[in-house]
């Protein structure tokens, strides 16, 4: 019994080992036929384009043609009721092919014969499907979308304060889309994974919806005018009533948030007159200039001493060259492209609102926000003078193109001056501090004057010959050599 039992063990073992043989030959075989026309295995797709029983050639050309005819797809791109269409020819596309072909052969190539027959058969029931990373210009894309779909794709709308007929009205934001760039790339991505040879391609365009920074909520605590002040300007110059006008509607209706700073200069450029300005006068180096923009300083002037009674933090400041006549000393804020600003920060917890305009001769700043301060407590500024600089003797020209006489004043004098600015505060009408504010230095300028050359001396009159006479000693009388220095014009004095 014995004998038998064994003997069937060995010829179960030996239809085992007979099968497992029959196997391995004929995973030989198909190795070896796979190897020898160097094919890649049945099923394998490069996205959609199946390359089954291709060689690498034969699948990289097959794929360079698939690309070679996306290229002339048009996608259109749309977003709500808006749609722009974009050329595939223009995003550059380009396909990292190599490696992935490479991938595909290597297929029921590698590791030991039963894992290769194992990816074989797998193949075999169902397919294998490698994508190919193509690469576009996203940056192309995205600016003619922002562009072409701009009516939809726009910044939120702060709320804003619009002042009439003496009321601040707040007005509601308003919320905006901002193109999301990575998801509509990826859309496009899939579309083109999933082309299947149609001339046009649909895409979604993926927006985030963008909310308001600030709000309503906030605006409706600007409520109180807690700085105000007025400056006087001549009606006379209309170049300089063009510029005093143009500053303060420029910073009129600027809302500066908590913690925010309000650059003047920032708000002014450029100095061109495209953008408003006309020719005035300036002062630049002790004199009286035409530069455009001039007379801006009045109104960044105005808009600091408004400040100074919203007690708001001033960060930058300059006194002018000169004194100026629309402030008391150390009250002014001089303006001057690249050297000179005025800049002030919000330091209240509410949002301020700058209400400015020019008219008349009255140049009128208001500054609102929520009052902040007790009702006890008033403040006022004061300067005083600390130094006084005498304007000098006055400078003349002389101009030969006119009359002899012709005087002319072309720029007044101006006393030099160094002031501080004081602030007192009071409380229930009694002085309970000081504080310095500022100390300004202003420099002195004499008097300009063109005048005319000097008049010529008048000929003197020819003396009566004497009668002749006989010399003593041999020799003749010289005539007299007449002088040129009552001819000359007067040296003009230096600049």
């Amino acid at each position: 019994m014995k004998n038998k039992s064994k003997m069937k063990l060995y010829g179960f073992w030996g239809v085992c080992a007979l099968m497992l043989l029959t196997v391995f030959l004929h995973l030989d075989k198909v190795k070896a036929e796979e190897q020898e026309k160097e094919q890649i295995c049945e099923g394998i797709f490069l996205d959609s384009i199946d390359i089954s029983g291709m060689t690498v050639e034969e699948a990289q050309k097959e794929y360079e043609n698939y690309l070679k005819e996306l290229r002339d797809v048009t996608v259109q791109f749309r977003l709500e009721e808006a749609s722009c269409e974009v050329d595939m020819s223009d995003l550059d596309l380009k396909a990292e092919l190599d490696a992935v072909i490479e991938e595909a052969y290597a297929y029921g190539r590698r590791g030991n014969i039963l894992k290769r027959y194992k990816e074989i058969i797998a193949i075999s029931q169902e397919n294998k499907v490698l994508s190919v990373p193509i690469s576009l210009n996203e940056e192309y894309l995205i600016e003619v979308l922002d562009e072409e779909l701009s009516d939809y794709i726009v910044p939120a709308k702060d709320a804003s304060i619009e002042f009439a007929d003496g009321t601040l009205t707040v007005v509601e934001g308003e919320n905006g889309k901002e193109l999301n760039a990575e998801e509509t790339v990826d859309e496009l991505r899939k579309a083109i994974e999933n082309w299947s040879g149609e001339k046009d391609l649909l895409v979604t365009v993926a927006t985030n919806e963008l909310e308001p920074e600030h709000t309503t909520k906030e605006l409706n605590a600007v409520s109180d005018e807690i700085g105000v002040f007025e400056t006087r300007y001549s009606t006379g110059d209309a170049s300089r009533n063009n510029n005093i006008m143009n500053a303060a509607n420029k910073i009129s209706g600027s809302v500066i948030y908590p913690g925010e700073e309000f650059d003047t200069m920032e708000h002014l450029v450029p100095f061109t007159t495209a953008n408003g300005w006309s020719y005035a006068g300036a002062y630049l180096n002790g004199e009286v200039i035409s530069d455009i923009g001039g007379g801006i300083c009045q109104v960044s002037t105005t808009l600091y001493n408004a400040v100074l009674r919203a007690e708001l933090e001033v960060t930058e400041r300059y006194p002018h060259s000169m004194a100026v006549g629309y402030v008391q000393l150390a009250a002014d804020a001089a303006l001057n492209e690249g050297t000179k600003n005025f800049r002030f920060k919000n330091n209240t917890e509410n949002p301020i609102y700058i209400y400015a305009y020019a008219s008349g001769g009255t140049l009128h700043v208001s500054i609102y926000g929520k009052e902040y301060r007790d009702e006890s407590r008033t403040i006022e500024y004061v300067n005083e003078i600390l130094n006084v600089i005498p304007a000098g003797d006055a400078i003349e020209t002389v101009d030969e193109s006119k009359p002899a006489g012709y005087r002319v004043v072309t720029q007044t004098a101006h006393t030099g001056y160094q002031a501080n600015l004081w602030k007192k505060i009071y409380e229930d009408g009694e002085l309970v501090d000081t504080v310095l504010v500022n100390t300004s230095g202003y420099n002195a300028s004499p008097e300009r004057v063109t005048v005319g050359p000097a008049a010529p001396e008048a000929p003197a009159e020819p003396e009566t010959p004497a009668e002749p006479v006989t010399p003593t000693d041999p020799g003749t009388t010289e005539p007299a050599v007449p002088s040129d220095e009552g001819g000359n014009p007067a040296t003009p004095a230096a600049q």
